[in-house]
């Protein structure tokens, strides 16, 4: 295609209808500032709009490439059409691959902080919440995830759905990690005055009882201390003639916190040798680790 021929062709059949360079530009949607670089030579229409701009001037495809009228046969005429078509096809395939690489280019690009986004999000926990338990003062909270922790550091497993973990922070900002084996928690619960709080997990129908103190030591099991207190506690008759592993045997259930914030009052259960079932309530002191108000339900 020549520029200028081409550009005066559209000048002459513009103008031999009559029209303005903005007649001609609102038909083709653009500019008459582009109709006029047209005319000038300066550039040449762009290959979309070879074949409405033929049909707005009322002459070929073929005759605005050779920038001349003429007469062209069936033939010339179609071999016109599929050039034209082939080019359309070409400059289609140009702009999906420069979209192509402009998005592999945006990828390569975002990738190295869209992974370090990812790995914050798994390795930070967030992703495995399931609740959180702050003390009635606001002080500290606890929070509950779905997942054992993984490794000496706070890292979660993406496939690893066993177990349940804790992160405790403390009011100076300093924070500790608990992992359990569980089936499930079933609460958290805080002393009125925020020093201690009890965690219930379940392993199928037993449960496991946490204590744990701000200002001593984790218990990861309560049956032993509960266990050693009913060795020196005042049992119901029925218990007393029993032979009963306390610590392995009976199944506790945590049920309130004194308002002293010293006990909590718990439900027992066990079966004897005979498959007869036993339960009752007590209070459990964390402090004197003693057993006291045992009171067998009369079944």
């Amino acid at each position: 295609m020549n520029n200028s021929k081409t550009g005066a062709l559209i000048r002459e059949l513009r103008l031999a209808q009559n029209m303005t360079q903005k007649d001609l530009a609102d038909q083709l949607h653009i500019t008459d500032r582009a109709v006029s670089k047209w005319e000038r030579g300066l550039c040449a229409p762009d290959i979309a709009l070879l074949e409405p701009l033929a049909q707005a001037l009322g002459c070929t495809v073929l005759e605005l490439l050779e920038g001349q009228r003429a007469q062209h046969s069936p033939e010339q005429a179609e071999t016109a059409r599929m050039v034209m078509d082939y080019s359309r096809q070409e400059v289609r395939k140009q702009v999906h691959k420069a979209h192509w690489r402009s998005f592999i280019f945006i990828l390569l690009a975002v990738s190295p902080a869209l992974l370090a986004g990812v790995s914050w999000l798994f390795n930070s926990g967030i992703l495995y919440v399931d609740a959180r338990f702050p003390s009635p003062d606001g002080q500290t909270a606890v929070t509950l995830y779905d997942r054992n922790f993984s490794g000496e550091f706070f890292r979660f497993s993406l496939f690893n759905k066993d177990g349940c973990s804790f992160d405790m922070r403390y009011p100076n900002g300093s924070q500790g990690h608990y992992s359990y084996d569980a089936d499930a928690c079933e609460g958290l619960w805080w002393t009125p005055d925020s020093s201690k709080y009890v965690i219930v997990l379940r392993n199928g129908k037993e449960h496991t009882l946490l204590y744990y103190c701000q200002h001593g030591d984790i218990n990861r099991d309560l049956s032993y201390w509960i266990s050693e207190g009913f060795s020196h506690s005042q049992l119901p008759q029925s218990s007393s003639t029993l032979t009963i592993d306390w610590e392995n045997d009976v199944d506790y259930q945590f049920l309130q916190w004194s308002r002293d914030s010293q006990s909590m009052l718990l439900y027992y259960s066990f079966f004897d040798q005979t498959q007869q079932l036993h339960d009752g309530y007590f209070w459990y002191n964390c402090v004197t680790r003693q057993v006291s108000g045992v009171l067998e339900l009369d079944r």
